[in-house]
């Protein structure tokens, strides 16, 4: 995750890519490509409404309250011309769709962090260990 939350676009979509042939079926992965792939502003259709970064936010904790899904950080990182999404300033202004709903990247809540339901570590948590000078 650390190639996503630093904006190193590039080298995750190669390591999701590695990952997606792996593990076909993950509907994480898809979910984590798909961002990387397709136009913000299909995955999060207007209309929008402006919000205000406070202390402690992250774009997960942004996408997860407003979007449904932390996982869609990477579109909303896009979509608000983020180039790294961990640095986040507190009351910067960011737009989100004015309501959560089903985004082209899928049904806001349908995807989960963990494992894809395996026992033991999925694909995510093998994007989270990589190494990100690899």
């Amino acid at each position: 995750m650390d190639h996503l939350q630093y904006g190193r676009f590039e080298e995750a979509a190669a390591m999701i890519e590695t990952l997606r042939e792996a593990s076909p079926g993950s509907p994480t992965l898809a979910l984590l490509a798909r961002q990387l792939e397709a136009r913000p502003a299909e995955l999060l259709p207007g209309p929008y409404r402006t919000l205000a970064v406070q202390p402690g936010d992250t774009l997960s904790q942004i996408a997860g309250r407003e979007l449904g899904n932390p996982l869609l950080f990477v579109a909303l990182a896009r979509l608000n011309g983020i180039e790294v999404p961990r640095t986040l300033a507190v009351g910067a202004e960011l737009r989100v769709p004015e309501q959560p709903q089903e985004t082209a990247a899928g049904p806001a809540g349908g995807v989960s962090v963990a494992g894809d339901g395996d026992e033991g570590e999925g694909p995510v948590e093998a994007l989270a260990d990589a190494d990100p000078g690899a």
